[in-house]
């Protein structure tokens, strides 16, 4: 996904050129708390790793992500689901956008 005014495809060569990856998965776990209405809790779990002088960009993408992130490109998100149910996460995704062989 594009964030901050940036596309998906200047994000991701961002990503690409200052971090090992930047990675984001759903997280399902069950609610301690009996007295809850959902007996789950659903999160989505961010990764990232980078060189030690990187780290300040690392962390500048990861704000632009958290802030703005564009979600009203929805012909990429409609891309990504298709990818997901297809089974076909690819660097392009928003799970892992990282350094790719």
């Amino acid at each position: 996904m594009g964030a901050d005014g940036l596309s998906y495809l200047e994000m991701d060569h961002l990503q690409h050129l200052n971090t090992g990856a930047v990675c984001a998965s759903a997280h399902i776990s069950a609610q301690l708390n009996e007295h809850l209405k959902d007996p789950c809790a659903m999160s989505v779990h961010f990764s990232s790793f980078c060189l030690q002088e990187r780290v300040p960009k690392m962390f500048e993408l990861l704000s632009r992500r958290f802030r703005a992130t564009n979600w009203l490109d929805h012909t990429r998100i409609l891309t990504l689901v298709n990818m997901i149910t297809a089974g076909d996460w690819s660097a392009n995704s928003v799970s892992c956008d990282g350094k790719h062989s």
